[in-house]
Parts: structure tokens; sequence; C-alpha cells
């Protein structure tokens, strides 16, 4: 049984080894030249963490062969030991140890087996140290937060924005665009106009800083830093007057990014939590929680987001509210792809979302698409990853040709930008 569990090891490693070998064999030619492995490694960590995981469970069912082999070599250890002792009586109990010790070590099939053994568990080792090597650094430069809390971080972000553009639109009156004359618009001291008088945080740089100072956080923990900072890098001032009988208001926009903030406040962030940001950058915010593929296969979707997860001015009722989903444009007709496995449990057309689909896998997790031109899935029918379900279009309340894409797991609504992957990086 030892026997077999080493041959069932050395065929495990065998395979590990395949496994890893082509993940590195395919990334090593991205690394050369690099001055930095580690940070390169991570942009391709993904594939290399299924294939260690998968040889690691390999291992672990070979390493109970391995275990039961053990056991049974004590049980033998023990009637030998049995044997001798009733043959030669008049031996100490440690002569009769040191006898049996021989014969054991001295037999092929138990020399062979634990060479083999070795010989495995050296290989495996010897193909995993250097992935596990890369793999090790995901703690320090992927954001680390519970999803939920990083959700509800993002979310409150979009808030303060939407809360200072609010007071801006306010102050314009019913009307974004200035036919009066009255209304006069200033970005960092320089004169703008209504159109361009938008307010903007960068959630993604903010949560990866997030991180970087305070490592694995809450989001109520936090909710008073966002705000400091948000007030530190906007702010909105008006200035009312009147001329020849007419009322005028100045609107002060005072605006920066986060990367300006720190460059003129060196105090926000020591050089080592400037190297992990820095770090984070280089692999993105959100690599190591990549589990969804991706709804536009061969496409740099990223482009085409034209509606953040998060508070916004709904661009058709002009009222404020929460976008629990990410918008994504694309020219009409263009296939939209599955972006995990499951059961097709809704497949209809409403006044809001017009077309639409609902997957929801084995995990009672559930994705949604809408505004679809057509929809392609039916309900009943299990789907695959990549999996054409339709195609775009701007059906329902819609002002344009575009995808909407909601995530949610546990009763709750994530953001889809964390989770679903970009096929061109």
């Amino acid at each position: 049984m030892l026997k077999r569990g080493g041959g069932k090891l050395t065929s495990s490693g065998k395979s590990g080894a395949r496994s890893a070998a082509h993940t590195i064999s395919r990334n090593v030619k991205d690394f050369e030249g690099s001055d930095d492995l580690g940070i390169q490694a991570m942009k391709s960590s993904r594939d290399s963490s299924i294939y260690t995981f998968k040889g690691a469970k390999i291992l672990t069912r070979t390493g109970v062969d391995a275990v039961k082999g053990g056991r049974y070599v004590v049980k033998k250890v023990g009637s030998l030991r049995k044997i001798q002792i009733s043959k030669m009586k008049n031996l100490r109990a440690v002569d009769i140890l040191k006898s049996v010790g021989k014969k054991l070590v001295s037999a092929p099939v138990i020399i062979k087996s634990v060479s083999m053994f070795g010989v495995s568990l050296l290989g495996i080792l010897l193909v995993l140290v250097p992935i596990i090597g890369v793999l090790s650094i995901v703690p320090t430069v992927a954001l680390k937060s519970d999803e939920l809390e990083l959700t509800k971080a993002y979310t409150y972000i979009t808030e303060l924005d939407v809360n200072l553009q609010k007071d801006i639109l306010s102050e314009m009156g019913t009307s974004e665009y200035d036919v009066s004359g009255t209304i006069h618009c200033y970005i960092n001291g320089e004169p703008s106009n209504t159109s361009l008088m938008k307010v903007y945080t960068d959630a993604d740089l903010l949560l990866m800083y997030l991180d970087a100072k305070y490592s694995d956080y809450q989001f109520n923990a936090v909710k008073p830093e966002i705000l400091r900072l948000h007030s530190l890098m906007h702010k909105v001032e008006t200035h009312h007057w009147t001329s020849l009988g007419i009322g005028h208001v100045d609107i002060k926009l005072t605006t920066k990014t986060l990367d300006e903030l720190m460059e003129q406040s060196s105090f926000l962030i020591t050089p080592n939590e400037a190297e992990t940001l820095s770090a984070m950058r280089e692999i993105g915010a959100y690599a190591t929680l990549k589990t969804l593929g991706s709804p536009f296969l061969d496409t740099d979707w990223h482009t085409g987001l034209s509606s953040r997860y998060g508070w916004r001015i709904h661009p058709i009722t002009g009222e404020t509210d929460c976008h629990e989903a990410l918008d994504i444009a694309m020219p009409s007709g263009t296939p939209i792809n599955a972006v995990m496995p499951g059961m097709v449990i809704t497949s209809a057309f409403n006044s809001s979302y017009g077309n639409y689909v609902v997957i929801k896998n084995s995990n009672s997790e559930t994705t949604l698409y809408a505004h679809m031109s057509r929809r392609q899935a039916t309900v009943g029918q299990e789907v695959k990853i990549g999996d054409v379900i339709g195609y775009v279009g701007t059906t329902g309340s819609s002002t344009g040709n575009h995808l909407h894409i909601e995530y949610k797991k546990d009763g709750n609504s994530f953001n889809p930008l964390f989770f679903i992957a970009n096929d061109i990086n």
C-alpha cells in the first residue's frame, strides 16, 4: 500500500508539475527583463493560483494513501516484532528492534516506495516553491477587506460626489446650461462653463489608499477618513451678487485628485504605505477578486463604462438614486456573454430593464443582464461562462445602447467591477 501511495504521489507530482510548468512557461516570457518579478507575476497569478490549488488537492489525496501505507507498515512492524521475540527469547529488546529495523530497511519494496515518495515530494516542492513565493505577496498588495465592506466604502464615495454635484445643480437652477449669462463658473480659479462642473472621485484609488493605510478595515471605521479626504479634494463655494438690477451667481469648484492631495500633503501617507499603494496600482485594485468571467469576450469593456456602481443623478428622472450595477456602453447587437455558470431563472421584458436575463448558480449567486435588444437564453437553460445569453440594446428605461449588469450574493448587492474579468488588460 505504501508503494501504491508512492506511485500515486509520483503521478500527482507529475500532474501538478505539468500544470504549474504550463503556467510558468506561459508567463515567464513576460517576466524576462523585469526589474520586479513579484509585481509582474501578480498580473498573471490567477491561473497560477488555480493550478497550485489543484496540485495541492491532488497531493492531499495521495498523502492520505501514504498515511494508510504508513499505518500498514507499523502493523507489520508489530507482527515481525512478535515473531522475532518468539524465536529469539534470549535477545534483548533493543537487539530485536534493531533486527526488525534492518529487515524493513533492507526490503526492496519499502526502499523503492519510500524513495519514490521522497523524490515525488521533492519534485513537487521544487515546482511549487517559486509559485508560492510569488503568491505569498498577494496578501501584501491586494485589497484585504471584506467584499461587502469594500462595496459600502465605494458607494459612500459616490454618495459624497453626488451630494456636491447636487449643490452645484441647485445653484444653476433647473438647467445645466446658463442662457442668460448670470451664472459664472470657475474650476480651480479658472473660468469654465456649467457642463464641466462635475465632481468625480477616483473611488478605486481611494480604496487602495485606505488599504495601504489601514489594511483589513470595516467601512464604519474608515467612514470619517473618507469624508475628511473628500472634503480636502473637493470644495464648492457660491457667491450671489447683483449688477444693474440683475442677479448673478459665482460657482467656484476647487477640485484635485488623490494623487495631487498626497503630493501636496506628505503627512497623508508614509514611504512604506506609498510603496504598498504603488504595488497595488501596478497589479490592479481588484486583481485577486476576479471570480467572474467577462461579459464581452476579447473586448476591453472598461473603455465603455458609462455609469459606475453607486449613487448618481439619474440620466432620465434627474433624481438621485443608488445604481446597484455597472453600465457598459457597447454597439447595438454586441453579443453578451454569461460571466458565471448556472441556470437561467428569468428571461423576460419589463418597462425598467427592457429585455433582461437572470442567472443563478449553485451558491445562490445571481447575475442580471438588462436592456438587451434580444434575449438568447431561455428559462431553465444551463449556461457556462462565455455562453451568449443576449445582445446589447437600449430597451426599457435606457438612454442608449449599453449593458446593465448586476451581481448579488447572500442577499446583498456587490459592485460588479470588483469581480468581472476584462479579457484585455
